[in-house]
This record gives structure tokens, C-alpha cells and sequence, in this order.
């Protein structure tokens, strides 16, 4: 059984990469392969991988047929964030606005998501190129 995206993590996920890339969200899930679009999509799509969602979970978001899209996605973000540090910087800057959008009172939540440096996982039939894991800080009450 897998578990539908969140319609909160949707909405945290693509508004946060629509305003790093400024695109719209309509743009985000059309089937539009512009290089600047594409990137955006497999950012969005390897965020909510490391937030725990299963690949055709990610698939139906984005309105795509089946899995194999989003795994492609994730390795391609995993392959250029170890060789383009303008994209590993731009990543981070989304990481930490992820984070700082979980971090409000109502749903603290830490949210830690590293990219492997290297896709040899990806070749041996291991398709997580993203390791994520969330971690409850607290319940808010604090």
C-alpha cells in the first residue's frame, strides 16, 4: 500500500521550488521539458522522495504514467548536485526553507535530506539516490 502525497507537502514542496526557479505550479506539473522547468520538476520530485514518499506516490503529483520518471529524477539531481556547486547551493537554499517552513509551533519538524555523492547505488538496483529522514523535534507546545 502506498501512501498519497500529502496535500501539505505538495504545497510546501512546489511553493518553495516555484519561487527558487520562478515558475508556476501549473508549469511545475505540465509535461513542458524545458531545461529550467525539467530541473525544477526532478527537484520537487527528489524533495518529496526524501520526505518519504514512494516513487509512483511521486509519479501521480506530477501527473506522470509510472515510477521510472521519478527515479530518474532523483539520480539526476543526486549526479548534479556532486558536479555542479551552483545547483548544490541552490539545493540547500531550498533544504533550509523546507526546513524553516516544518520549524512553525503547530509542526515542528526537522527535516534532514543529504544526496549521495555518488549514483553506484542506483546501478546495483538500489533506487534511493536520496536518503531522507524527518525527525519529530517536539509537539509544538514548547
Amino acid at each position: 500500500m502506498r501512501i498519497a502525497v500529502t496535500n501539505a507537502d505538495r504545497e510546501l514542496v512546489m511553493g518553495v521550488v516555484c519561487d527558487q526557479y520562478t515558475v508556476t505550479r501549473h508549469e511545475l506539473v505540465s509535461r513542458c521539458r524545458v531545461y529550467d522547468l525539467a530541473e525544477a520538476r526532478h527537484v520537487a520530485m527528489t524533495i518529496l522522495r526524501g520526505r518519504g514518499y514512494s516513487f509512483q506516490s511521486i509519479a501521480d503529483t506530477f501527473n506522470r504514467a509510472n515510477h521510472g520518471t521519478v527515479i530518474a529524477a532523483v539520480k539526476r539531481v543526486a549526479d548534479q548536485a556532486s558536479i555542479d556547486r551552483k545547483f548544490a547551493d541552490r539545493w540547500r537554499l531550498m533544504m533550509e526553507a523546507i526546513a524553516e517552513a516544518d520549524n512553525h509551533p503547530a509542526n515542528r519538524v526537522r527535516l534532514t535530506v543529504e544526496l549521495m555523492v555518488s549514483g553506484h547505488a542506483l546501478h546495483r538496483g538500489n533506487h534511493r539516490a536520496v536518503i531522507g529522514t524527518v525527525e519529530r523535534v517536539g509537539n509544538g507546545l514548547e
